[in-house]
């Protein structure tokens, strides 16, 4: 009997493109640039590398490269409503605005029967693309967690804005967010390695069944 795929080895055994885990770099740069200069000069700043992202992955295929494109269209929003303003919390509300414009295309992705979970990871793991289509049942399942995911960091990030002051914002959405997203990474390999190995099985069981 052929031995089933050992998982997440077959996903990682291959070439990662780490392009599109780029996409949170603009906001980690204003929070940094922030604490020795102006609003300004920040926000400006984080919009150079949101820019810079965009024209980096212009090379990427088309789901990573909407994403992109997303994100600049947040932080741009975010961008001129801080300076029109002059405030910190206008800027910062691109968190928000970014969750609440990816939740749903996520949704219509999988309604369109094209999950995004499944093109971003051909994507980013080429490897993979072998062992799971691009629209697999848990491609589907990921995709749901997903918007989910953003429509609750949405509105927890809403509420923040409008409860706490600046420092307390990105301690405590960071707090959450961060340990969220990772939760939901690992939550995605143990369902994609769980399909891996369904999917093996069943293979496996064909010819005795046949």
């Amino acid at each position: 009997m052929a031995r089933m795929p050992r998982f997440p080895h077959t996903l990682f055994g291959g070439r990662i493109d780490v392009r599109g885990l780029m996409g949170g770099s603009p906001i980690f740069v204003y929070l940094a640039v922030r604490q020795v200069a102006t609003l300004e000069v920040a926000i400006g700043v984080a919009m150079g590398v949101a820019v810079a992202v965009f024209w980096f992955n212009r090379g990427t295929g088309g789901v990573l490269r909407w994403l992109s494109v997303l994100s600049l269209v947040a932080i741009g929003a975010g961008g001129v409503a801080g300076v029109a303003l002059g405030s910190d919390k206008a800027f910062l509300a691109n968190d928000a605005i970014g969750d609440f414009l990816t939740a749903p295309l996520l949704a219509a992705s999988v309604l369109l029967g094209k999950p995004v979970a499944g093109s971003i990871t051909h994507e980013v793991m080429p490897r993979i693309r072998s062992q799971l289509p691009r629209g697999h049942r848990v491609f589907v399942q990921i995709t749901l967690l997903y918007v989910a995911s953003n429509l609750a960091m949405g509105l927890y990030r809403s509420m923040l804005l409008q409860e706490v002051s600046v420092s307390e914002y990105v301690l405590y959405s960071r707090s959450v967010s961060w340990p969220l997203g990772i939760a939901m990474f690992a939550l995605a390999i143990w369902l994609m390695a769980r399909a891996v190995r369904a999917d093996a099985a069943r293979e496996q069981a064909q010819p005795a069944t046949g």
